[in-house]
């Protein structure tokens, strides 16, 4: 995973710097991926508050379907926003 993010790190500063329909997607793209961390972390939080007893399973189990609703949304948006990459990049 490590390896990927260099990856997209790299490859985002070369888009970037190709124009600003690059900059832009890349910028939506970043915003997604933080996104997305936030609801992986917002989900071992409550995974961890579950194990400890300190919320209920009916709201944990709402919750749940909620991140993970959440996350297919971000993940969704991410693929598309890639594929729009990969066009402008194929197009020139």
């Amino acid at each position: 995973m490590r390896e990927a993010e260099r990856a997209m790190v790299k490859t985002s500063q070369h888009l970037s710097k190709a124009g600003r329909k690059y900059a832009e997607r890349v910028r939506i793209l970043q915003e997604r991926e933080d996104q997305r961390l936030d609801i992986l972390n917002n989900l071992r939080n409550l995974e961890q508050r579950r194990k400890e007893g300190r919320i209920s399973k009916e709201v944990y189990t709402r919750r749940r379907v909620d991140l993970e609703s959440q996350l297919k949304k971000v993940d969704s948006q991410i693929e598309r926003v890639l594929l729009e990459l990969r066009n402008l990049v194929t197009r020139g």
